[in-house]
């Protein structure tokens, strides 16, 4: 995973999780301003392999999850506290995983979902030797639902956002799972309590499938997906730490403390024995010199000099990159290696 990390981790999607909740709200924009684009937006398994609307592989991000889209009335009042919930758990996800492991998480399994959901659904619809029977009798369903005056995609597509940000809060769970959340604003209830109602949830709806018969296939795949996709990563990434909340909050305090070192440090004044003490540079990238006599590398601050005295053992990232970030040494692997703080809590410990 280190390996994949040093050689993709630059490609990493920076604040992942704002493009997803923005993809929602666009999502919801159409639902109600613009149905007929919405629909084609749409994961329906029957569409994709019979029709050719291959693009709903990828547009079904912009679907809004059935909890935040299903009453108008009633999402208006809970879409901001859903997007603001899920936007919290995305980010403390981000931040303890590390920007490539929570792509990677993301990503990954919204192709697999793809994945599964096409090859299933060619042998469904086209490959079982009663495939002609299930495309049959999808049109009835679907022909009998608009009768009615429905919008048929709203019964036929798959909900997958909704497993994918189930994924994500199973995920988050794991690294805070003693926090509290106050349920309703009122009850006070421990994450990982909550964690595992969704699954006994997924496990009720992967039991019941479809209430129409259409979809059951293609929604216990989904679920499974979803679910796999959780147990996957922490199996393959089980001797690696994880950083808590307390982590992220002493991370937060020696931040802190050392920029308030290096204020401290600009206010002395030059002795009158000689001795040289820190001032600002007018140049750019020059941060600290000495009035006279041999330049300071300041950890943490780069140098005018380009050199570099930290580097990350995971993303190969130094001071002069990114001004803000710490190094410190894993006292868990064996030997000198330095992480930054990105990576610190996150790396597999080399034995």
């Amino acid at each position: 995973m280190n390996k994949l990390e040093r050689k993709l981790g630059r490609f990493a999607i920076p604040n992942l999780y704002i493009g997803i909740i923005g993809c929602f709200v666009i999502g919801y924009i159409f639902r109600y301003l613009a149905t007929d684009i919405y629909n084609y937006l749409t994961l329906i398994p029957y569409s994709i392999t019979v029709q050719g609307q291959y693009w709903r592989l990828f547009t079904w991000i912009f679907t809004v999850p059935f909890e935040l889209g299903s009453r108008p009335g009633i999402s208006m009042i809970f879409l901001p506290i859903s997007i603001f919930f899920y936007y919290f758990c995305a980010k403390r996800l981000e931040q303890a995983w590390g920007r490539f492991q929570f792509n990677l998480y993301v990503i990954g399994g919204a192709l697999l979902t793809d994945v599964v959901i096409l090859l299933a659904s060619f042998m469904y619809y086209n490959w079982l030797p009663n495939a002609a029977q299930h495309r049959t009798y999808f049109q009835q369903v679907s022909l009998a639902i608009v009768g009615q005056g429905y919008n048929a995609s709203s019964y036929l597509s798959l909900d997958v956002t909704y497993y994918m940000l189930i994924s994500i809060f199973l995920a988050f769970t794991v690294i805070a799972g003693d926090g509290i959340v106050y349920l309703y604003f009122i009850l006070p209830v421990k994450m990982k309590w909550l964690g595992y109602l969704d699954l006994l949830w997924l496990g009720y709806y992967f039991v019941r499938g479809d209430s129409l018969g259409i979809n059951s296939l293609f929604i216990r795949l989904a679920i499974l997906v979803s679910v796999v996709n959780y147990f996957i990563y922490f199996l393959s990434n089980r001797n690696r730490s994880h950083a808590t909340f307390q982590d992220r909050m002493r991370q937060r305090k020696f931040q802190n403390a050392v920029s308030g070192n290096y204020v401290k440090s600009k206010q002395i004044k030059r002795k009158s024995d000689g001795s040289y003490n820190f001032r600002n540079s007018s140049s750019a990238g020059d941060s600290r010199r000495f009035h006279e006599g041999p330049k300071i590398i300041t950890p943490g601050f780069g140098n005018p000099a380009g050199i570099s005295i930290h580097k990350c053992a995971i993303c190969g990232r130094t001071e002069n990159d990114d001004p803000n970030l710490e190094f410190r040494f894993c006292s868990k692997c064996n030997g000198n290696y330095e992480y930054c703080s990105d990576h610190l809590y996150t790396h597999q410990h080399v034995q």
